[in-house]
């Protein structure tokens, strides 16, 4: 329930990217454990690729938004031309926010440190953000983007969720933090044992 009335809760999930990876699997796992008659799932992807069919079998609505990503783990040098286009992400995309406020989710979930960009931008709208920390530092091959990816994540995010310790670096001190583990199918995760 929110304040429109008896709708459904509307979730927008930024991913990073539309590759079949761990974090991709387990953005399907979380959204297929949504009672899909209360919520409703928007993931929001920068380009075209092979999860995005994964995630709509589910019952997600996915959307194409062309964002830039900030990548950390290990990330460019920092001297490369990928590590210098990869800054346009600390700026305010207005595409992003004119999508956001058309769609009108009740939380934003950024499903990686890399979609920065989407917390930068939507950070005075007034929705909930929540990040997702699922990558760790520690490999970060241009320190300075440690420091400035952090930074950012700390001034917009509402709510930081560590997928274990190692991904709470930087943020120790975050006052909203809390670590669950990633999410995997217990289904799956039963047959694999009873098969090994």
């Amino acid at each position: 329930m929110n304040d429109r009335g008896p709708t459904k809760f509307k979730i927008a999930y930024f991913h990073q990217d539309a590759l079949i990876t761990g974090s991709a699997i387990s953005l399907k796992n979380m959204v297929n454990g949504l009672d899909q008659a209360n919520f409703e799932p928007h993931i929001i992807i920068p380009n075209e690729g092979p999860a995005k069919a994964i995630w709509e079998n589910i019952g997600a609505i996915v959307h194409i938004l062309p964002y830039t990503t900030f990548w950390t783990s290990p990330g460019p040098n920092f001297f490369s031309a990928s590590n210098f286009r990869q800054y346009k992400s600390l700026f305010v995309n207005d595409e992003i926010i004119k999508f956001i406020m058309q769609l009108h989710p009740d939380i934003i979930h950024i499903n990686d440190k890399a979609g920065i960009q989407a917390g930068i931008s939507l950070r005075n709208l007034g929705i909930p953000i929540i990040q997702h920390s699922r990558s760790a530092y520690h490999l970060t091959v241009a320190k300075i983007n440690k420091y400035i990816s952090s930074k950012f994540i700390k001034f917009y995010a509402n709510q930081i969720i560590c997928i274990s310790e190692d991904e709470e670096q930087e943020f120790e001190n975050f006052k909203n933090r809390i670590i669950l583990y990633n999410t995997v199918d217990l289904d799956l995760a039963y047959q694999a044992k009873i098969n090994r």
